[in-house]
């Protein structure tokens, strides 16, 4: 089993139930009151991190590739802890899928075991965005070489 969890957009009555440590929410602040996620799962016990990242920045901006990288460190943090983490942006698809895949790649896993975990853990998430990854993958290499 995974301590990592990813999802969609938590229904605030549904947090008290949900068998993690953190939420880790990545909402831009005018989507959807992300700040209501943190009241609730602070009134579940639970710690809620709010790291907001855009859908379309991770496309084609190396610039902010920075950003992903930081919120990808964050996750391991708490994942290396042994904290159960339920990781979400507004589908639980696209900000989800990347940066749970950037997450598998910064603990050493090749470019298709990232993916393949990702994918285990949220199917769908293959079906919308595999080819994304693709160009976070170009990314990746792109920062290395140029480091």
């Amino acid at each position: 089993m995974s301590n990592l969890i990813l999802g969609p957009r938590p229904k605030l009555k549904s947090i008290p139930s949900l068998n993690t440590d953190v939420i880790f929410t990545l909402l831009k602040p005018e989507e959807a009151s992300p700040e209501l996620i943190g009241i609730a799962a602070r009134e579940s016990g639970k710690q809620w991190v709010h790291f907001p990242l855009d859908a379309r920045e991770h496309d084609s901006h190396l610039s902010s590739l920075k950003e992903w990288n930081q919120a990808a460190e964050l996750l391991a943090s708490f994942l290396s802890v042994g904290s159960i983490v339920y990781l979400h942006c507004a589908a639980g698809i696209h900000r989800t899928g990347t940066l749970a895949y950037l997450y598998f790649r910064h603990q050493g896993f090749s470019h298709a075991e990232a993916k393949e975990k990702v994918f285990e853990l949220r199917p769908i998430i293959q079906e919308q965005i595999g080819n994304k990854l693709e160009i976070m993958n170009e990314m990746l290499i792109g920062s290395a070489s140029t480091q």
